[in-house]
């Protein structure tokens, strides 16, 4: 059975993603490669994957946290498609300590109000 992107959105689309994610990528050890295991996923499975596969498999890389790997697949989209993205840095957190007990917190107000 041939995967129509046309024919599958949402769920579907979700799910047979999740499992290629799964029995090739994962087993294969690729998503612990970065960028060179988006490489050799798109070198075995994807010559003639289309933009909105390939775009929801970087969507779903990015949430297993695959950031590299999703990073190339984005750059892959580029190239392929013409598909334009922007790679965002990290955002940091603030992060604030009590001045008494060192303990952090999310926000300046509640370290203020820390009663350590």
């Amino acid at each position: 059975m041939k995967f129509k992107v046309k024919e599958m959105t949402g769920r579907a689309m979700e799910s047979a993603v999740a499992q290629r994610w799964e029995d090739r990528v994962v087993s294969n050890g690729w998503d612990r490669m970065g960028a060179d295991g988006a490489l050799e996923y798109l070198n075995k499975y994807g010559k003639t994957m289309g933009e909105e596969k390939m775009k929801a498999f970087a969507e779903y890389a990015l949430f297993q946290g695959a950031r590299e790997f999703a990073a190339e697949m984005m750059r892959q989209l580029k190239d392929r498609f013409g598909y334009e993205y922007e790679e965002e840095e990290p955002k940091k957190r603030e992060v604030w300590e009590c001045p008494r007990c060192g303990r952090s917190y999310s926000t300046k107000e509640e370290a203020a109000n820390c009663r350590r």
